[in-house]
């Protein structure tokens, strides 16, 4: 059995300043995507934890987005841009970048360098754990 790549790598966007972020897992036995939630009470579970504790569900790689906003800024802006990116704030950083690549015409170079790493990062998740894919 074979992962589709292209089905699976946006399960690993992850946004380090949500509290309650979801947690996916891949199922070795039937090669399906379920959350942490679903896992516990369609199978069983009591916790993550008692999750981690098998070898069933493999939990999914996690790429911080907030990192790769910023690794995208790099790659655009080049010191001395004509419309440089004026927001540092964490908490509001997300927002402001998604208003900022709509606003100078940026959001189909971004998709295309997220899906490039999250890609990478869910090959090698897959490397990883011996899982085949395409």
């Amino acid at each position: 059995m074979l992962i589709d790549i292209e089905q699976i790598y946006t399960y690993g966007r992850f946004y380090p300043d949500i509290k309650d972020h979801v947690n996916w897992w891949f199922c070795t036995t039937d090669y399906g995507v379920y959350d942490t939630a679903t896992i516990i009470s369609n199978f069983g579970f009591a916790d993550e934890k008692s999750i981690a504790n098998v070898d069933v569900f493999i939990p999914f790689f996690k790429s911080n987005i907030i990192d790769l906003e910023k690794c995208f800024l790099h790659t655009i802006l080049p010191d001395g841009c004509k419309y440089p990116f004026p927001y540092e704030n964490i908490l509001t950083f997300d927002r402001d970048f998604k208003i900022y690549i709509e606003t100078h015409g940026l959001i189909r170079d971004w998709y295309t360098f997220e899906k490039k790493y999250l890609c990478h990062d869910a090959i090698s998740w897959c490397k990883l754990h011996n899982i085949r894919f395409r």
